[in-house]
């Protein structure tokens, strides 16, 4: 998809680089714009879920890179934290090996406002997720958010600028800047906001 689009948009300085780096390994001029992330535009947080007292937010979705027993011992390193005090476990992901997980959890996919509003009240938020990364900062003291696991090791999002605002506008704004493009035939086409390309 990259090598086929005209225009890249990214949430970061780090994917920026990694984008120009492989367009320009097959020639291809790269446009990449540092738009930050969408998902951060709204976090608006339903608190209506919260129950009484502390508890342990826990996402943990099944990682591609382990077997069925490293993701055991991962669920017991975290049952092992918890160590029988209140927690609410959502339902992971889709990906393979979930079955081992669900018999944990205790509530299923929420809206994502109510699954802020538990992100944002609970005494520590256990994951693997990428909300680690992204939504939690936002929410969360650093020592409230423990990572389990290398299912993210390599996520650059660890080191880079979370804090970029407005990114649907920008995305919007980079689009709207965006009205022709020379194709290889030394004509133009003009972009429409759908992504087609009309002739």
């Amino acid at each position: 998809m990259t090598l086929m689009s005209i225009l890249q948009l990214v949430t970061n300085e780090e994917a920026k680089k990694r984008v120009e780096d492989l367009c320009n390994a097959v020639d291809k001029q790269p446009k990449a714009v540092v738009v930050g992330n969408v998902m951060l535009d709204n976090l608006k947080v339903d608190e209506s879920a919260v129950p009484e007292g502390d508890y342990d937010l826990i996402l943990y979705n099944p990682p591609t890179n382990l077997s069925p027993d490293g993701v055991q011992a991962e669920i017991q390193q975290i049952v092992d934290m918890v160590k029988g005090g209140k927690m609410i476990w959502v339902e992971p992901n889709d990906d393979p090996m979930r079955e081992l997980i669900q018999p944990y959890t205790t509530i299923k996919n929420l809206p994502r406002p109510v699954f802020l509003g538990l992100m944002k009240r609970c005494k520590r938020f256990i994951s693997n997720s990428s909300c680690v990364f992204y939504e939690a900062p936002f929410l969360l003291e650093a020592e409230q958010i423990v990572q389990i696991g290398a299912r993210n090791e390599n996520r650059e999002s660890k080191e880079a600028d979370m804090t970029i605002e407005d990114a649907s506008n920008k995305v919007y704004e980079e689009i709207q800047k965006l009205e022709t493009t020379e194709d290889t035939g030394g004509g133009t086409d003009k972009v429409e906001l759908d992504g087609t390309a009309q002739g």
